[in-house]
């Protein structure tokens, strides 16, 4: 992708300084905010990570994971984002823990809260009460629990039943796919699904359901900045493509007018400054841009990592 390192210096010259102004290192407070906000303090170890800049010395390290175990309950291990953030005590859980990992650090108390999940008839019981009108980051928890265990055959296959019966007939996605909303829980359980082995069933549909919700200007939604639903759509066009007969040239396409709207956005001050003061969406962007690197200039797995889809960073103390 054109620019991609360029993007990277953008992002690494905003933050590293108000992460080096911290104090204690890692207590990101960002301009115009009274306190640090565990979302945004996790945000910067994923960005760091993925635009290979993650290199704290022992000490940044430890007190670094030291203001994300502030938020972790000692009973149930979870964590709790503060107040108005729009994402559940499972997202908090599930990015904190992939950040400590990054940092070589483990969570200060055991995820009490996934233990149950290891076994396989409360996993089936766990995996039918999910309601899809609610949030999907729940799942997270059973992200943390595949790769904290390793999971037996029975186990795997549970999930992998479980996904294969709610699949939509006609938009492959797990449920019915009735906006480019539904693209989020799509790419999270569709991630399980490849993890935990085999190809995804009616693959061809997803990413026919995905080329349907992209519009004119490259994004997924009305939105005039990209975030999640173009990094969820560009991972499941690049991932999903090749088990389907969809041509090559359809699916470059598609990423390709992805990376073009990327790369507006980061052209327009007024909105690049929009995403910089939103360090979670920039976190979408990092992710946009390690897929459309692997994609186009063939850059390894390692040298653009893509978390969302790599197990080894949720293993934690059950």
């Amino acid at each position: 992708m054109r620019n991609r390192d360029q993007i990277r210096w953008i992002l690494l010259d905003h933050y590293n300084p108000l992460l080096h102004r911290s104090e204690p290192y890692g207590n990101l407070i960002l301009p115009g905010e009274s306190s640090s906000n565990l979302m945004h303090v996790t945000d910067l170890v994923w960005i760091k990570h993925i635009l290979g800049d993650l290199h704290p010395t022992t000490s940044h390290a430890d007190t670094w994971a030291a203001r994300i175990h502030q938020d972790q309950d000692a009973q149930t291990g979870l964590y709790h984002y503060p107040p108005g953030t729009h994402h559940i005590d499972e997202h908090a859980t599930w990015q904190s823990v992939a950040a400590l990992n990054m940092l070589a650090r483990r969570p200060a108390h055991r995820l009490a809260c996934v233990a149950p999940l290891l076994e396989v008839k409360r996993f089936r019981e766990w995996c039918e009460a999910y309601d899809p009108r609610k949030s999907h980051h729940r799942f997270m928890l059973a992200v943390i629990a595949a790769a904290s265990s390793d999971p037996s055959p029975a186990w795997r296959g549970v999930f992998r039943d479980w996904y294969d019966a709610h699949q939509d007939s006609k938009s492959g996605f797990p449920f019915h796919a009735s906006s480019s909303r539904r693209l989020s829980p799509a790419f999270l359980l569709t991630v399980m699904r490849l993890t935990l082995g085999g190809n995804v069933p009616r693959a061809d549909r997803i990413v026919r359901t995905v080329l349907g919700f992209q519009n004119q200007q490259g994004g997924m939604t009305r939105s005039d900045l990209p975030g999640y639903m173009e990094m969820d759509a560009a991972f499941l066009l690049y991932r999903l493509g090749p088990m389907t007969p969809i041509g090559k040239p359809a699916i470059d396409a598609a990423l390709g007018r992805i990376g073009e709207f990327v790369q507006q956005t980061i052209a327009d001050q007024r909105r690049l400054a929009r995403v910089l003061d939103d360090p979670h969406r920039a976190l979408a962007i990092c992710g946009t841009l390690s897929v459309l690197g692997r994609h186009f200039e063939s850059i390894e797995p390692s040298d653009a990592p893509f978390p969302w889809a790599e197990l080894q960073h949720y293993r934690a103390p059950l």
